[in-house]
């Protein structure tokens, strides 16, 4: 006798998310901010040699030093990791911290190739200039490293068969998901168009 599909009862056992949040400055903070993070005496000091990341910074040093622009970026991402918490109902006894952050020129290869953040609970990404073509390769591991479906068994991808998703980047918005998600961004520019990015880690 053959199965009747309403007898299978199918319960999805793992769950991730993105998040998106847009209109977090207003054009002039968003200027202000561009001006900031592209200071020439500041790449020279903290981009590294092996990529055009900003070294690893610690929020509580620097907080004093930024602009107001930053400040209000600081306090939209304390805000979005927030409410996140609420979401996953994590522990009322805890509080999302910030970290660290960097900043990403264009043209990166520390963040081009998959990687996560072991040891934090979740990432932000906030883009006050990037182009069209720009975009966050979110990826399912270890599905994503392996074959078992094959590309032309899949049908329509959904949300279990799907390998990776793709966050297109568009300006002045903010980007929140898991820490433990591997990730990574195209490398370069498009079409000369430059690519600015500040990320952050709570735990």
């Amino acid at each position: 006798e053959m199965i009747n599909p309403e007898e299978l009862n199918m319960k999805l056992i793992f769950s991730d998310f993105v998040i998106h949040v847009e209109n977090n400055l207003t054009l002039s903070e968003r200027e202000e901010l561009i001006d900031y993070i592209n200071d020439d005496s500041r790449k020279t000091q903290s981009v590294t040699e092996i990529g055009q990341t900003a070294g690893v910074l610690e929020l509580e040093e620097e907080y004093r030093e930024f602009p107001q622009s930053m400040k209000i970026l600081v306090r939209r991402v304390e805000e979005a990791f927030d409410e996140t918490h609420k979401m996953l109902e994590l522990s009322d006894d805890y509080v999302q911290k910030i970290d660290n952050y960097w900043i990403n020129y264009s043209c990166n290869r520390e963040i081009s190739y998959p990687h996560n953040h072991p040891q934090n609970c979740l990432v932000a990404v906030y883009y006050p200039k990037t182009h069209k073509k720009s975009y966050l390769s979110i990826l399912d591991m270890p599905r994503a490293s392996i074959n078992s479906i094959p590309d032309d068994a899949r049908g329509e991808v959904n949300q279990i068969t799907m390998r990776q998703y793709k966050v297109f980047a568009e300006e002045d918005s903010l980007c929140v998901f898991p820490a433990w998600l591997w990730h990574f961004v195209q490398q370069g520019d498009v079409d000369g168009e430059e690519r600015l990015s500040i990320a952050f880690n709570s735990s």
